[in-house]
C-alpha cells in the first residue's frame, strides 16, 4: 500500500506528458506557431498602507514582495535608499505615485470591505 501511495505521489509531482500528435497534425492547417518568448515582466507594486498626517504622511509599498516605507516629501524610501529602484513623486490619498527613470507607476489602496457588511445601509441608516 505504501509503495502504491509513493508511486502515485511521484506521478502527481511530475509535469503532465504532452499527448502524442495525431498523424494528420502535420498538415499545414494543423500547425501552430510557436508561442512568443515572454518579455520582461513589469514590477508588481502594491500599496499596503497610507498613514500619518501632513508632512508626516507615510506610505508602505510592496515592490516585487520587498517592502519599502516612503515619507511624503522624500524621494527615496526610509532606510534602504541606495537599493531602491523607485522614487516617490507624491502621496495622494488613496494612491502613491512612483517613478523609476522614465517609467511612472501609480498604486492605490484596494477598496476596503465594510466592517458592518452593509448592515447600516440595509437598515436605511446613513453610511
Amino acid at each position: 500500500m505504501r509503495e502504491l501511495l509513493r508511486r502515485e505521489t511521484l506521478a502527481a509531482a511530475q509535469p503532465p506528458r504532452p499527448a502524442a500528435p495525431a498523424p494528420w497534425s502535420d498538415a499545414p492547417a494543423a500547425r501552430k506557431a510557436a508561442p512568443a518568448a515572454p518579455g520582461p515582466r513589469a514590477d508588481r507594486i502594491v500599496l499596503l498602507a497610507i498613514y500619518g498626517v501632513g508632512a508626516a504622511l507615510r506610505a508602505e509599498v510592496s515592490i516585487n514582495r520587498r517592502h519599502w516605507r516612503y515619507l511624503a516629501g522624500q524621494r527615496r524610501p526610509s532606510g534602504q535608499a541606495p537599493e531602491a529602484r523607485y522614487q516617490l513623486e507624491a502621496i495622494a490619498v488613496p494612491c502613491v505615485h512612483l517613478r523609476s527613470g522614465a517609467v511612472r507607476r501609480t498604486a492605490c489602496l484596494a477598496a476596503a470591505a465594510s466592517l458592518d457588511n452593509g448592515a447600516a445601509s440595509a437598515a436605511g441608516a446613513a453610511p
